[in-house]
C-alpha cells in the first residue's frame, strides 16, 4: 500500500532507521544510472556502431538535456499532487515501473539510433523516479537535520557507484543479465523507501513570497554549485592524463593502478566528511562557515595541483579538492533546502537545483578541450582554481537562514 500523503514539515526529529532508508532509496537510485551511463552503454554503442564515440556523445548530450528537463518537469508534477493530497510517493512508484521497463527496451535495441532513442526515454523514466525523492526528504526533514540529510545523500554515492560497477563486473553474464541485476537492484533499494508510511506531518507556513534577498541568495548557491561541480566533472575525467603528465616516464599501468587507488582511498574519506561535515552544519546552527571553508580548502587544492611537479603533492591536492568538494555539495545542499521559499514549490525548485549536477558534464569537457595541454595540465587547473575563487567569494557573501 502506498504511504499516507505527505505535506508540511513535521516538528519531530526523524530517527536513524528513517535516514537508513533514505541513503539506501539515494544508493539505488545512483545504481539506476551509473553503470549503464558509464559501463553498458558504451560497450553496447561499440558492438553496433563504427563510429561509437559520435553515437555515444549524441546520447550522451541528449541524455542530459532531456535528464535536466525531466527532473524540473517531474518535481513539478510531485509538486502538483502533493498540492492534491496524494503525495509524492506514486510519482517515485511510476518511475520505478518506467526505469525497470526501460532496461528491457535498451536490452532490445539493435541499432544506434534506437540505442539513443532508448537513452532518451530511460533519462526521462530515472528522473520520474528520483526528482520526487530529492524534493521528499525537503518535504520530511526538520531544518536542524537537513544538513544530516544532505550528508547522508552524499555519502551515500560512491557506495551506490561501487555497487553499480560490482553487479556489472563480470564479463561473463549476459547483457541481459546485467539489466536485471540491475533492475533487482534499484527496486529492493528503493521499494522500502517508497511504501514506508509519511512521517506525521505538521501544516506548512504560509508560503511567502520570495524576496529580492532570498533570490539572490539562491541563485549565489546555486552558481557557487555550478563551479565547484565543473571543477569536480573536469577532474573526474581528466585525473588519469593529469597524474600520467606529473608521473612523466613511468610506466601508464602503474600510473594507472596509483590512480585506482588514490581514487578509492579519497571516495573512502570523502563519503564520511559529508555526512560530518552536513550533521555538524545542523549543529552549529549556520552552514556559511562550512561552505566557505571548505569552498576556500578546494580552491587551494586546485592550486596546489596546477603547481605540483611530484606524485605526493598532486595526490594531495586531489584528495584535498574530493573531499571539500564533497563537503561543499552536502552544507550546500542543505543550504537550499531550508531556503526553499514555498512547499508549493519544492520538487521544481530541487529540480532547478539539480541542473548544478547535470550542466557541468556539459561544460567540463568543452572547457577541457579548449584549455587542457596533453601534457601539461596547469593552464586548465589553474582555471579551475578562478572558479574556486568565485565560489568562496559567493560563499562568504551569503546570509544564514533562520537558525534551525
Amino acid at each position: 500500500m502506498i504511504a499516507a500523503p505527505e505535506a508540511g514539515r513535521s516538528a519531530d526529529r526523524r530517527g536513524w532507521s528513517y535516514f537508513v532508508l533514505y541513503g539506501v532509496a539515494v544508493a539505488a537510485g545512483v545504481v539506476s544510472y551509473a553503470p549503464f551511463l558509464t559501463l553498458l552503454l558504451p560497450m553496447k554503442i561499440e558492438g553496433l556502431a563504427e563510429d561509437k564515440i559520435h553515437w555515444l556523445s549524441m546520447a550522451t548530450l541528449l541524455g542530459a538535456g532531456v535528464a535536466s528537463l525531466t527532473n524540473i518537469g517531474a518535481g513539478w508534477l510531485s509538486d502538483v499532487s502533493l498540492k492534491r493530497g496524494i503525495g509524492r510517493r506514486r510519482w517515485m512508484l511510476a518511475g520505478l515501473v518506467a526505469t525497470l521497463f526501460s532496461y528491457g527496451v535498451l536490452w532490445l535495441c539493435q541499432t544506434p539510433a534506437a540505442v539513443v532513442a532508448g537513452v532518451v526515454a530511460f533519462q526521462m523514466a530515472v528522473n520520474l523516479m528520483l526528482a520526487p525523492l530529492s524534493a521528499l526528504i525537503v518535504d520530511e526533514t526538520p531544518d536542524g537535520q537537513k544538513g544530516l540529510a544532505a550528508g547522508v545523500a552524499a555519502a551515500v554515492y560512491p557506495v551506490g557507484m561501487l555497487a553499480g560497477v560490482a553487479v556489472t563486473a563480470s564479463p561473463t553474464l549476459g547483457e541481459g543479465v546485467q539489466f536485471m541485476m540491475i533492475g533487482g537492484a534499484v527496486a529492493l533499494g528503493l521499494i522500502p523507501f517508497i511504501l514506508k508510511r509519511a512521517p506525521a506531518p505538521v501544516p506548512a507556513s504560509s508560503p511567502q513570497p520570495m524576496a529580492a534577498a532570498t533570490s539572490r541568495q539562491l541563485g549565489g548557491v546555486w552558481l557557487a554549485r555550478l563551479l565547484i561541480q565543473v571543477a569536480g566533472n573536469v577532474l573526474f575525467a581528466y585525473v588519469y592524463f593529469y597524474f600520467e603528465s606529473v608521473a612523466g616516464s613511468e610506466d601508464p599501468s602503474e600510473v594507472a593502478g596509483r590512480v585506482a587507488l588514490l581514487s578509492a582511498v579519497v571516495a573512502a574519506v570523502g563519503a564520511p566528511a559529508a555526512l560530518v561535515g552536513g550533521r555538524l552544519s545542523d549543529l552549529a546552527g549556520g552552514r556559511r562557515p562550512f561552505l566557505a571553508t571548505s569552498a576556500a580548502l578546494a580552491t587551494a587544492a586546485l592550486f596546489l595541483m596546477a603547481l605540483s611537479s611530484s606524485w605526493a603533492m598532486a595526490a594531495l591536492g586531489y584528495g584535498l579538492f574530493s573531499v571539500s568538494a564533497n563537503v561543499f555539495l552536502a552544507v550546500s545542499s542543505a543550504y537550499v533546502m531550508q531556503r526553499l521559499p514555498s512547499p508549493d514549490h519544492r520538487g521544481r525548485d530541487m529540480g532547478l537545483l539539480n541542473l548544478t549536477n547535470t550542466l557541468p558534464a556539459l561544460i567540463a569537457p568543452a572547457m577541457a578541450l579548449v584549455v587542457a595541454r596533453e601534457h601539461d595540465f596547469g593552464p586548465l587547473l589553474l582555471l579551475l582554481a578562478l572558479l574556486g575563487v568565485i565560489a568562496t567569494a559567493i560563499a562568504l557573501s551569503l546570509n544564514e537562514p533562520a537558525a534551525p
